[in-house]
């Protein structure tokens, strides 16, 4: 059965408590994870990732984080099965899942 892993790019922001909290809003059987910044922007990095950062909207706190919406699709190996571009549709990751499934 495949585990729904949601990594967080904010760390700064992001505590465990937090990432916890917006999982269950998704599936309380989805994990949120993170770590320090210099691992989360390597992993980015090694996964060709992308992530900004802008200053608040005029008369708002807090900053804005952009980032990627891609899928990875990491095998029990550890190895990287498959990258599931945006946008995401039903149909398009049923079809990435059966080119994972028909290795």
């Amino acid at each position: 059965f495949p585990q729904a892993v949601f990594i967080s790019v904010d760390p700064e922001r992001d505590s465990l408590d937090l990432l916890k909290s917006y999982m269950t809003y998704f599936d309380p059987d989805f994990l949120g994870v993170t770590g320090e910044r210099q691992h989360v922007d390597s992993l980015m990095s090694q996964a060709s990732l992308e992530l900004s950062t802008m200053e608040p909207i005029a008369g708002e706190s807090g900053y804005l984080v952009e980032h990627s919406s891609h899928i990875l699709v990491i095998n029990p190996d550890g190895k990287l099965a498959a990258y599931l571009s945006t946008p995401h549709t039903p149909q398009s990751i049923l079809d990435g899942v059966e080119q994972i499934t028909s290795m």
